[in-house]
């Protein structure tokens, strides 16, 4: 007899994956990689981006580019959040063994948010945080400062769009702390509307997580050609498969692992994101 039946741990899985997916949120900016679940590590070949195209007479062969290739591998870190019931609780009380994994699944998925938005200096991930090329000031606090015609939320996003574009890139995402979007979402003076809904006029994904620094608003391009999400195993639940213990020991593990892939003339930067600071 196991503590958890082949059903249940189906239903669990389940169940788990819906809470993951209610908290996730910076996942949905990078394209998901699935690799073997044995693998802890991932290599790729960054290779130095193009030159622009050209326009040739018919008797030009025209330029070629030669691949700078560097070769670039990541750990996979082990996303974890373990938790213990007693015996008793486990066979009295559903509604706790319910509301542990549920709580631990959310934790395991704030921390996902961190690294793929902060990175992890420890272990070496690069977050989005690390990898942008590409700077605004904002006008003003949103907070703070009197909202104008020339100095407000919605022509700040339009100016970081702007130095995306410029760069050969579509800024089809911002990401921003939840102060900031309620700021954003303030009335605009002498009009109907909200600078938020202008805003999405400008960029068709708002993204909301406290895991961004408030007064910072990342944007930028979404594909497989910019930044992928590594997933070797996603939101698996570890039990002891064994019915004689006082106290039962579980695991919520995630491993993923977010890569940003170079663009520019800055090593280790990518034009295809941008910053707003100061906002």
């Amino acid at each position: 007899m196991a503590v958890l039946t082949l059903e249940e741990k189906r239903k669990i899985r389940k169940n788990i994956i819906g809470v993951a997916e209610t908290k996730l949120v910076a996942r949905k900016i990078l394209s998901p990689l699935g690799v073997d679940k044995g693998a802890q590590e991932f290599g790729y070949d960054k290779l130095t981006d193009m030159a622009d195209a050209e326009i040739i007479s018919k008797f030009s062969p025209g330029s070629k580019d030669t691949l700078n290739l560097t070769r670039k591998a990541k750990g996979i870190p082990i996303l974890h959040k373990g938790y213990s019931l007693s015996r008793i609780d486990m066979f009295s009380s559903k509604r706790l063994k319910s509301a542990s994994q549920d709580r631990a699944t959310k934790k395991v998925a704030r921390l996902e948010d961190d690294i793929i938005i902060n990175g992890d200096s420890t272990f070496g991930i690069d977050g989005l945080a690390d990898i942008y090329n590409n700077a605004v000031t904002a006008g003003q606090n949103w907070g703070s400062g009197t909202l104008t015609d020339d100095q407000n939320p919605y022509q700040d996003i339009v100016n970081l769009k702007a130095t995306i574009e410029t760069d050969g890139f579509d800024c089809q995402f911002i990401m921003l702390h939840p102060t900031n979007a309620a700021e954003a979402r303030k009335k605009v003076p002498g009009a109907a509307g909200t600078w938020m809904e202008m805003i999405k006029e400008e960029v068709p994904n708002i993204l909301v997580t406290p895991s961004v620094t408030e007064g910072t608003i990342y944007g930028g391009d979404i594909g497989a050609d910019v930044a992928e999400l590594v997933i070797a195993e996603e939101f698996k639940l570890l039990d002891p498969n064994n019915p004689d213990q006082m106290v039962f020991d579980f695991d919520i593990v995630d491993r993923v692992l977010p890569m940003y892939y170079e663009y520019g003339d800055t090593a280790g930067k990518s034009d295809a994101f941008g910053a707003i600071t100061g906002a």
